[in-house]
């Protein structure tokens, strides 16, 4: 009857794919919620300047689209020469476009629920599936920055024609209000202009709606009286289970379910819940009332970022 508990652990599930974005899962111990792994964020220069900056660069180093007259060297001291006295080398700052990035992120949450909402008819366990609220990109990078080239015009596409590496790239702050550090004039003008986005990889927080954290919130309680009540009146695990089963079907009964949907959630309340001793696991905290699930209404998980104006 057991399964194996690590199917429960908070995860990132990838269930399907596009040319742009996969359905994946974010799941716990008590719920799942669906979302797309690739994210997009708006960005924006924000220094003074930046713009005849990438204007003198382009005119010097473009001789015609693509292509560039100069040497390697050359376009390396280039692009690095600092904008101000202060500087001992050239970098540009770029924002976050809050208003933007959290518009596409709502656009992404209601194509992943609309794509999942008939699951929501058929689970083993009550408000089990549930839809995402709110995807919040943490903007804390796990992989390298990598910046890539729209096109072979881009600036970097001209760079590395030459055999020059991207100069890095750096995000300080988190979420919404970061702030993206470009080293090179090739890259930031590129981004500026268009002509290059970044990606990454991220962590970020997806929740669940108050209303649906309210009746998870119910139907775990009811587990918790129902489990407490099992185990003041039988100590054995079969009188437990056997309990457990008889007490969930009163339970279920409202329900009006089928006899195999009614034993389908009986057991996976058993796998999830309980150890082969069907003593509680480690899922169950204990405070001065007694054993409580604690059922947190968001979790962390791995999404895939892509930073372009």
């Amino acid at each position: 009857m057991k399964t194996n508990l690590k199917l429960f652990a908070t995860s990132l599930v990838v269930v399907a794919s596009s040319a742009q974005a996969e359905l994946a899962w974010v799941q716990t111990p008590y719920w799942q919620a669906p979302f797309e792994n690739q994210q997009t964020i708006k960005i924006y220069g924000i220094d003074p300047g930046l713009e005849k900056i990438c204007e003198d660069y382009h005119k010097t180093v473009v001789s015609s689209p693509g292509k560039t007259s100069l040497s390697a060297r050359g376009i390396e001291i280039l692009r690095s020469i600092p904008s101000s006295m202060n500087e001992n080398e050239f970098s540009a700052r770029f924002r976050i476009n809050e208003v933007a990035s959290k518009k596409a992120a709502d656009q992404s949450i209601e194509k992943a629920n609309s794509a999942v909402e008939t699951k929501r008819e058929s689970d083993v366990l009550p408000n089990f599936t549930l839809q995402t609220a709110v995807l919040y990109p943490q903007l804390s990078p796990v992989s390298e920055i990598a910046p890539v080239a729209n096109d072979e015009t881009a600036m970097i596409s001209i760079s590395r024609s030459l055999g020059l590496r991207t100069l890095p790239v750096s995000i300080s702050g988190e979420a919404y209000r970061a702030i993206l550090k470009i080293s090179g004039k090739d890259l930031a003008c590129d981004l500026l202009a268009g002509t290059a986005h970044l990606e990454f990889d991220s962590k970020a927080i997806v929740r669940i709606s108050s209303k649906d954290q309210e009746q998870t919130d119910s139907v775990y309680v009811k587990i918790e009286n129902l489990v407490e009540t099992v185990f003041n009146r039988k100590k054995s695990p079969i009188g437990r289970a056997a309990l457990l089963g008889y007490k969930a079907a009163e339970l279920l009964a409202p329900l009006r379910l089928s006899d195999e949907k009614n034993e389908a959630i009986v057991e996976t309340v058993v796998d999830k819940l309980f150890d082969q001793n069907m003593e509680r696991n480690q899922l169950w905290s204990k405070d001065s009332y007694g054993y409580h699930l604690d059922v947190s209404g968001a979790a962390q998980t791995n999404i895939k970022i892509t930073a372009e104006k």
